[in-house]
């Protein structure tokens, strides 16, 4: 439950009439976040699939496509690790890089 009140802010908090009471709104929130690992090596371009699902409070993760779809406006924070296993006889330059896309669209990266 949330109070909605008006505040006259042309009077001091101790004034009469300072607030005025308008009503009782019942907002209904609900979290929104995931916990999601690949147990198995990727050697792929594109969006990554999970194999395991520690957590995914509201649904928005689907583990099968990858793809985590955003149950409504608001700012959002992204949090990635990897490991690259590179053969100790390897003579190749490699890079770990994870895009990420909003709505198709690439906005940065990883790594």
């Amino acid at each position: 439950m949330v109070e909605s009140v008006y505040c006259d802010f042309t009077k001091l908090p101790n004034d009469a009439g300072f607030q005025t009471w308008i009503a009782f709104k019942d907002v209904k929130s609900s979290s929104v976040y995931f916990y999601v690992q690949r147990d198995t090596d990727y050697y792929q371009n594109g969006t990554i699939p999970y194999d395991v699902e520690k957590l995914n409070v509201g649904g928005a993760m689907n583990l099968q496509t990858g793809i985590f779809t955003t149950p409504k406006q608001g700012k959002y924070f992204f949090s990635v690790s990897g490991k690259a296993r590179i053969p100790a006889s390897s003579t190749w330059i490699i890079t770990f890089r994870i895009n990420l896309y909003k709505n198709s669209e690439y906005v940065g990266f990883f790594g």
